[in-house]
């Protein structure tokens, strides 16, 4: 069932402000925030904090849609062209907000030091608007919350040159340190910590990882248990993109892209982000078009229009067949190129549609980052192993499945092998040269729509 439009309203976008409002209207959704917020404005007309802003915006929220030029105002943003980060002004509003409705997302964590030695604890609290979790351990381009979570919570051990001064003991000594959560926020606010420093390009690259999200989420060694209502997601990288909010009421869940939206009628999982195989090119050579009704298209035969049937078949086989994927869209809302860094299942061979052809894959070069900038490698394999290549920097890798998971992957070239025919050696590196010889000119040729390359 196709999506429908939501009984709810959105929110007009002033230039890149749609990280703000992803946010607002998670707060909107928020019912206790939203009391909150209104029984303060009315309560206390007189003060300058931001709940007047916000308890308008809501009310205009309740007919129709909505600007947020009073919010922007009161948060000092004075270029709205200029995206900023959603967590940072999460945090911003929930400061500027009266005290009873920000305490709904506060909570408390303790930091619980024990030296090995002497047995003494001491422990420190701090408050928190949000827990972070850095997207470590997501080999195979997975990630769980459940995990990231357990791993928060769970003891780290100080011992050797990482030992800890002991005021009891005066000596540095062995020690264990655990963080527990003292106060448990009414809502909790996990940020996924996507962006890191990559030391080879000396540039922050994000991780664009799968993340699955389970609905329930039970915190460590509490019986504090959540529910997943509500979803900001990013598209892009760290200098912009777009922001668009998920959300769950009593019954559905609704998609906010700032002025639009809609209601999911469709089921979603907590594996919703998960990449999509590797399909593309049966789809292309397989698919059949029709063109009727007023698609007809013009016979010289009939000489008139008539239905049309289009069909791509591949007559010439190369000797190297390579595949560019075409990652870079135009992002009307934002009107920008956006990177889809979704995950891709490289089978190990691939055989034409409506042939014997088959070819085997050999190679491929990656690429890290944006449209503007980033980095390219290259995995590539010989008669016997996988090796990749990182400019001056070659290694040997090992093949571990039958399939090849390339989560930011630019062009895949495939050798030809004809259905019971062995690969010879010689004529092997022949293809790896060949390809070699055209890779610039390739790489040239071929980019993303709107005359831009992926450079």
């Amino acid at each position: 069932m196709d999506n429908q439009i939501s009984k709810y309203h959105g929110l007009i976008n002033q230039g890149a402000t749609c990280y703000l409002n992803s946010l607002l209207q998670v707060l909107y959704m928020t019912a206790d925030f939203k009391l909150a917020v209104e029984r303060f404005s009315q309560e206390n007309p007189d003060s300058r904090s931001i709940d007047h802003e916000l308890n308008d915006l809501f009310n205009h929220l309740k007919t129709e849609e909505a600007r947020t030029d009073d919010i922007t105002k009161a948060l000092s943003i004075d270029k709205v062209f200029e995206q900023r980060d959603a967590a940072e002004y999460f945090e911003r509003i929930l400061l500027l907000a009266n005290p009873s409705a920000s305490k709904i997302f506060n909570g408390i964590l303790t930091h619980r030091n024990t030296c090995s030695s002497c047995q003494t604890e001491t422990e420190t609290d701090s408050k928190f608007w949000h827990l972070p979790l850095a997207l470590v351990n997501s080999d195979g381009g997975n990630y769980r919350v459940s995990d990231g979570v357990n791993e928060l919570f769970e003891a780290s051990a100080f011992f050797g040159d990482d030992q800890i001064y002991c005021d009891s003991c005066c000596a540095k000594s062995d020690f264990e340190i655990k963080c527990v959560m003292k106060q448990h926020p009414d809502v909790l606010l996990l940020l996924l910590k996507r962006f890191e420093l990559d030391y080879s390009v000396m540039r922050y690259i994000k991780n664009n990882c799968n993340v699955d999200v389970p609905w329930s989420l039970q915190i460590p060694d509490t019986n504090q248990t959540y529910k997943l209502y509500a979803v900001i997601n990013h598209d892009g990288d760290i200098r912009y993109g777009h922001y668009t909010a998920t959300i769950r009421d009593d019954e559905n869940w609704h998609h906010f892209n700032d002025q639009l939206v809609t209601q999911l009628n469709v089921s979603i999982s907590c594996h919703q982000f998960s990449a999509q195989k590797f399909q593309c090119l049966s789809s292309f050579l397989q698919k059949t078009e029709w063109f009727i009704g007023d698609d007809q298209i013009y016979c010289d035969s009939c000489c008139a229009k008539s239905d049309f049937e289009i069909k791509c078949v591949m007559k010439q086989h190369p000797d190297v067949l390579l595949l560019l994927l075409k990652r870079f869209e135009l992002d009307y809302s934002v009107m920008r190129y956006i990177k889809n860094n979704c995950n891709v299942d490289v089978p190990w061979s691939l055989q034409i549609p409506d042939t014997n052809q088959t070819y085997k894959l050999y190679a491929v070069i990656n690429h890290d980052g944006d449209i503007r900038y980033g980095h390219y490698t290259a995995t590539i394999r010989d008669d016997e192993n996988w090796h990749h290549f990182n400019d001056q920097l070659v290694t040997q890798i090992a093949r571990r499945s039958r399939q090849l998971r390339v989560p930011l992957t630019t062009m895949l070239p495939f050798s030809v092998e004809m259905l019971g025919t062995s690969m010879r050696s010689g004529w092997w590196r022949e293809c790896v040269m060949r390809w070699k010889n055209q890779a610039q000119r390739i790489f040239t040729v071929m980019g993303v729509p709107g005359n831009k390359r992926e450079h």
